[in-house]
């Protein structure tokens, strides 16, 4: 006798309908991306032309900085930027020397500070000594360049002498060469016909510099022997400077020798 059985069961459960996923948006995504950073190029290289020398925009504005008030006007009038041309067709190198030769004005820079304006950043010569006499006097910078002239000698600067066919650069220096505060003592500084230097102070005392040269060495023995107060220092050998007058000890050299007790 046969006996059937049933099928047995399956116990696993009949699969569902297939998960669709995520739907596709990340190429979409990419593209704009890739839209975006290009148009993000492109406006930059358009601004960065823009402010280059290459750009067509005209000059609408220029402006002027390091100058005196009273020396703006006179920087305008000589770079000769004409509002209204086109930034590519500016002479630059020209407007630098145009503006180079005013007097007082040591350098300039033509700087382009947005599409349409023009800074010329300049530098002022800066009043450092005099030269002349009686009632011609030269203001020069420290590279014996004039500034300005006037009748009456400027009281607050050192006066530049020079005799035979020797010039003012040692002179000049010599006075860079020392501390603010003690070049603000100095009264004269004369060049002889060798070339040798001489400062006189306001005080009286002497200063015998030498021939050209060792200028730093120099003024550092200066302002070391100054405290002896004496009414000549010669330095013409900065590594021996050599005192006359009655010499005053500093304060803590006093007390060093005195006698023990």
């Amino acid at each position: 006798m046969t006996t059937l059985s049933a099928p047995a069961q399956s116990t696993t459960e009949p699969a569902g309908p297939a998960d669709p996923g995520p739907r596709r948006r990340r190429p979409r995504l990419k593209v704009r991306l890739v839209i975006f950073a290009v148009l993000a190029v492109v406006i930059a290289g358009v601004f960065a032309w823009l402010l280059s020398w290459q750009s067509p925009v005209p000059v609408r504005t220029v402006t002027v900085t390091g100058a005196a008030p009273d020396k703006q006007a006179e920087v305008k009038a000589a770079a000769a930027i004409v509002e209204g041309t086109p930034i590519r067709d500016l002479a630059v190198d020209q407007i630098v020397s145009r503006v180079g030769s005013v007097p007082g004005i040591e350098g300039v820079e033509v700087v382009l500070q947005r599409p349409w304006t023009i800074d010329l950043a300049v530098e002022q010569r800066v009043p450092f000594a005099v030269t002349g006499s009686a009632d011609q006097w030269t203001v020069v910078d420290r590279r014996g360049q004039p500034i300005t002239q006037s009748a009456a000698r400027p009281a607050a600067l050192p006066q530049v002498t020079t005799a035979g066919a020797a010039g003012p650069a040692g002179a000049l220096a010599a006075l860079a060469a020392l501390p603010p505060e003690l070049r603000a003592k100095v009264r004269t500084a004369a060049v002889d016909a060798p070339g040798t230097i001489t400062l006189t102070l306001n005080s009286g005392v002497v200063v015998a510099w030498g021939l050209p040269g060792q200028e730093a060495a120099k003024a550092k023995a200066v302002v070391a022997v100054s405290s002896y107060k004496p009414t000549r220092i010669d330095v013409s050998v900065p590594q021996r400077p050599a005192l006359s007058g009655p010499l005053k000890l500093p304060q803590r050299n006093q007390q060093q020798e005195e006698p023990v007790q």
